[in-house]
């Protein structure tokens, strides 16, 4: 997925899509504020504003992912761009995040009806069959391009995502409502705890240097905010859908779901603005006497969070300490110890 977060269109569109949602989310808390029991109309208003903003928001994501996908087969000149590992996973990536959009739009369209949460669930399911199908790649590499084989890091890392995401997406798909007090508690459980793994893995791979982006701070911000949204969830099911609930713990604990996922898709969408003044400006929009130049400085350009491995993409293999990766045979930078091409586990100098 690199190709997306190192596309200034990609990454714009997702930022906007980010401040859409979490518009939404204002939306959302403002309705709590204002509910009342006896005259629910402007709740009723405002809780149908917070899901088509929502849409909105996943639409533009929808066509951050697309347009890095279709870029692929118009560059290279038809649907053979497709073919390949990475073609195969923008295609994979498209379609789960296209499950996620429909899922939303059910969801506005329809109130009350579980159906766009179960199609919501599919498309982060699928994101988390991608981070799996990556784990196995890098497996795969490691296992034939390294003496002696095993299981690297950096696999072990795309494993605990993908398990997050799978757990984030049972989570996702458990209906939440006071009609169901005991699927609600679960619902919430199972969020904060497969966004607790994602952030786990996001930062053991900062820790062990395999990524070093400064904006991964923000991501792993972002990821404990989502975590403690679905967290409070939980909490909101156990003691206000209970028999002791009333009216201001309704709101109250409304209101803080929707603030704590507010600031989580605001530190996200932050995120992904900064990786666009990061990135360099292609050149059909550079300037005559100011062309793009050809590569992202290695602080700025590097991913914000989603590509562990990568942290070291922008540097040069040269030095005495370079050397050519077994697996692939890609330049490998001086003190990595993983190919920023493939994710094999690379040689010693």
């Amino acid at each position: 997925m690199n190709e997306i977060v190192r596309s200034r269109d990609a990454m714009l569109l997702a930022a906007l899509g980010a401040a859409l949602a979490a518009l939404g989310e204002v939306a959302g808390v403002i309705g709590f504020a204002v509910l009342n029991i006896n005259s629910p109309g402007t709740f009723t208003d405002l809780s149908h504003a917070h899901d088509w903003l929502f849409f909105g928001g996943s639409l533009l994501a929808l066509g951050a992912v697309g347009l890095v996908a279709w870029r692929r087969i118009v560059e290279d000149q038809g649907k053979a761009a497709l073919v390949g590992a990475g073609g195969l996973e923008l295609g994979g990536a498209t379609v789960a995040t296209l499950f996620i959009a429909l899922g939303s739009l059910v969801s506005a369209a329809s109130s009350g009806s579980s159906a766009g949460d179960t199609l919501s669930a599919v498309g982060i399911g699928l994101w988390g069959l991608l981070a799996l199908v990556r784990s196995g790649r890098l497996s795969l590499a490691d296992r034939t391009g390294t003496p002696g084989g095993g299981m690297g890091r950096l696999t072990t890392i795309w494993v605990a995502i993908a398990a997050g995401l799978v757990l984030l997406a049972i989570g996702y798909g458990i209906s939440f409502g006071a009609s169901s007090q005991g699927a609600s508690i679960a619902s919430g459980v199972m969020g904060a705890i497969g966004l607790g793994v994602w952030a786990a893995a996001v930062a053991d791979a900062r820790n062990h240097g395999l990524l070093s982006s400064p904006l991964v701070p923000r991501v792993l911000a972002a990821l404990g905010l989502a975590a403690a949204s679905f967290l409070a969830e939980a909490v909101v099911a156990g003691i206000v859908f209970g028999p002791s609930g009333t009216v201001t713990g309704l709101q109250v604990g409304g209101a803080v779901i929707d603030v704590l996922l507010g600031l989580s898709i605001a530190v996200f969408g932050h995120a992904a603005w900064l990786q666009v003044g990061g990135l360099p400006v292609p050149a059909r929009a550079a300037t005559r006497t100011a062309p793009a130049p050809s590569a992202p400085s290695p602080a700025a350009g590097e991913p914000a969070g989603g590509e562990p491995g990568d942290g070291v993409a922008g540097r040069t293999a040269s030095g005495p300490g370079a050397r050519l990766c077994l697996s692939c045979a890609a330049p490998v930078p001086e003190g990595a110890r993983y190919c920023p091409s493939c994710g094999a586990e690379a040689a010693a100098p």
